[in-house]
């Protein structure tokens, strides 16, 4: 052994979920808002990542490192990826992220009400941060996973004009009596 490190990262890996996630939550209007004078730095170590891939993985910590920075909007996932598209994914997380601004703002009343719906001891029933837009993620994403099942709340990933998400109702279809 030569004592030296390894920091080559194959164009699979390099290009991962996580990889193009990034990129389209780089190239959305709230990502960009969010990013700031971060985005600069993340593309000029994804485009010198690119093109030097016995490196690829300092690039990587480097990026890493920067969108810990955004903390619950890190587009940047842990664990198992998400085999959501990645457009699907920021749209989500961008909506989510509106919505809990809008709700921070609210009265103290609001907010409690809001909390209520929460479990007893629940992490949005005890408005621990982060908790709301988890359970708000996690539901749109449901609903995008049933897209397909008319019996089902569902979204197609679209949004309407006015910005909300396009969600559509179940389907019910009344028996006929005879």
């Amino acid at each position: 052994m030569s004592g030296t490190s390894n920091y080559y990262m194959d164009d699979e890996k390099w290009n991962s979920a996580n990889m193009e996630r990034l990129v389209a939550f780089m190239n959305s209007d709230f990502g960009t808002e969010k990013l700031g004078v971060l985005k600069a730095s993340i593309q000029t170590n994804i485009d010198t990542g690119t093109a030097m891939p016995d490196n690829r993985k300092h690039f990587w910590n480097a990026i890493c490192q920067l969108c810990a920075t955004l903390g619950e909007h890190n587009p940047i996932g842990r664990g198992t990826p998400t085999n959501i598209d990645p457009e699907i994914d920021a749209t989500a997380k961008a909506f989510v992220a509106e919505v809990v601004e809008e709700i921070s703002g609210l009265s103290p009343k609001a907010q409690q009400a809001i909390h209520s719906f929460g479990r007893a001891n629940s992490d949005l029933a005890l408005g621990v941060e982060g908790a709301l837009s988890s359970m708000l993620y996690s539901r749109f994403i449901g609903y995008y996973r049933a897209n397909k099942d008319e019996t089902k709340t569902r979204w197609s990933g679209k949004t309407n004009k006015d910005g909300t998400l396009a969600i559509s109702q179940p389907v019910v279809v009344e028996e006929a009596t005879e």
